[in-house]
């Protein structure tokens, strides 16, 4: 897989650090939306790790992909990766390579999460 040397990190702050990854196809303006859910979260964002893995989207989704990470610094980290394979699955194995959080949250691209989606599931995981 192509790595992007990109990969802003904040270490404030204490809880679980949890990753969230996407891995796409073509999905520009649906991305759009689960970009904005994303930023939306309640939970620390210095806390949040985000991977997004394009598999080689003529559409302009990697470029959104990177204007995200470039644009947010308030993420622990933003991961941006291709995938060359194309396959959903080969995207989804080389975020669960690369993910550092405590545990890993896959999101679709053409999914909306509510605005606690990640307390949620970081308040179950601690249940």
């Amino acid at each position: 897989m192509e790595r992007e040397a990109l990969s802003l990190r904040d270490d404030r702050g204490k809880g679980m650090r949890v990753s969230i990854a996407c891995v796409c196809l073509n999905e520009r303006e649906n991305l759009k939306e689960l970009l904005r859910s994303i930023e939306r979260q309640d939970y620390p964002h210095n806390l949040v790790e985000i991977i997004l893995i394009d598999s080689m989207s003529n559409d302009e989704s990697y470029e959104l992909m990177c204007e995200f990470a470039h644009s947010h610094n308030d993420f622990y980290s933003i991961q941006v990766h291709k995938n060359p394979q194309e396959f959903l699955s080969a995207g989804i194995n080389e975020a669960i390579r690369v993910f550092t959080g405590e545990c890993l949250i896959r999101l679709d691209a053409h999914c909306s999460i509510p605005t606690n989606f990640v307390s949620n599931n970081v308040q179950v995981l601690n249940e």
